[in-house]
């Protein structure tokens, strides 16, 4: 980069789109992407989560290939029925 060089932040159209791979036998609990190309006008590469996964710590880098840890979090709805006092006021005329 030259000292009169801009960087402008990477928009979703600068980026690669990337896809999950089926999970492959005997590699269970990972999470394998497509290697699609990245050209030389874009800025990197993405991935679209899956409902309730996110990313919550930095990538680490081992050789040219990035580990990320992903988190799963379920979302669990319970109805309750909650017993709600009720109250009858009486008017009295003196």
């Amino acid at each position: 980069m030259t000292p009169n060089q801009t960087v402008t932040a990477a928009s979703e159209s600068d980026l690669q789109q990337q896809e999950f791979r089926p999970e492959e036998k005997g590699k269970e609990g990972y999470i394998y992407l497509t290697n699609n190309q990245v050209a030389k006008t874009q800025k990197g590469w993405k991935i679209d989560l899956r409902d309730g996964e996110r990313v919550n710590v930095k990538p680490t880098m081992i050789l040219r290939t990035a580990v990320v840890t992903v988190r799963r979090y379920d979302s669990v709805t319970e109805e309750k029925n909650l017993q709600v006092p009720m109250f009858v006021y009486q008017q009295v005329r003196a």
